[in-house]
């Protein structure tokens, strides 16, 4: 999957989206660092290939960016 979902859904008036991942990826983890920044890791591709990357994304920000 490649897209991203809130859980739970924001309550109306109060707009949240966050951008969908650059590729597909399943079995990920997703972490929440100091409250502002969320963490995709790990996971596999489409062809069952294990990744070894993570991504982050901050509210504000229009994409994820790799995470060294």
């Amino acid at each position: 999957m490649s897209s991203a979902e809130l859980f739970p859904r924001p309550l109306p008036g109060h707009p949240c989206s966050i951008p969908d991942l650059p590729d597909r990826r399943s079995d990920h983890t997703l972490s929440l660092i100091s409250g502002e920044r969320l963490v995709v890791c790990g996971g596999f591709d489409e062809s069952l290939s294990i990744l070894d990357s993570c991504l982050s994304w901050v509210d504000g920000n229009a994409s994820w960016t790799p995470l060294y």
